[in-house]
């Protein structure tokens, strides 16, 4: 009895002692070389096909703990930051909506005509209390950020 719990003891240390410091922070895509995209991506889908038949809450939880440990990659043709604010409108949850929605647009690029025309986000707009000039100041933020001369180039 004694060497099985002195292995288990043994087994449990060294299973600790081997726990990636990577679980511990969000990763950012490009810290890693090689990074394996399909579960990030099957989270997204799945959190998008809540959002669509209405299901707000598990949505938002499925997204909210995917970006605990991922900094959103937000590509053109999904969007997923563009859905978690929405959900986070559509739960009345603006705790920490001015952040959000300034990061959506100084961070990826969300279109000020795009937060002022869509209902929803036009709710998170007047909830931060972000006038038109705020949000094309911060899309000024984004815009500089890029580096245009490789897009020129081509």
């Amino acid at each position: 009895m004694k060497k099985i719990i002195t292995l288990l003891l043994l087994l449990s240390v060294v299973i600790n002692s081997c726990k990636s410091k990577l679980l511990d922070k969000r990763i950012a895509i490009g810290d890693i070389k090689e990074i394996n995209y399909i579960p990030y991506y099957l989270k997204v889908h799945e959190a998008d096909s809540l959002y669509i038949v209405g299901n707000y809450k598990q949505s938002h939880h499925i997204l909210d703990s995917l970006f605990r440990k991922f900094k959103p990659l937000n590509q053109n043709s999904y969007g997923e930051y563009g859905t978690y604010i929405k959900n986070k409108v559509v739960l009345k949850d603006f705790k920490n909506i001015k952040d959000v929605l300034k990061s959506a647009i100084q961070e990826y690029g969300c279109k000020v005509k795009y937060c002022l025309t869509d209902t929803i986000l036009m709710k998170a707009v007047s909830e931060a209390k972000f006038s038109e000039n705020d949000l094309n100041g911060f899309y000024d933020v984004y815009t500089k950020s890029l580096n245009l001369e490789y897009r020129y180039a081509i």
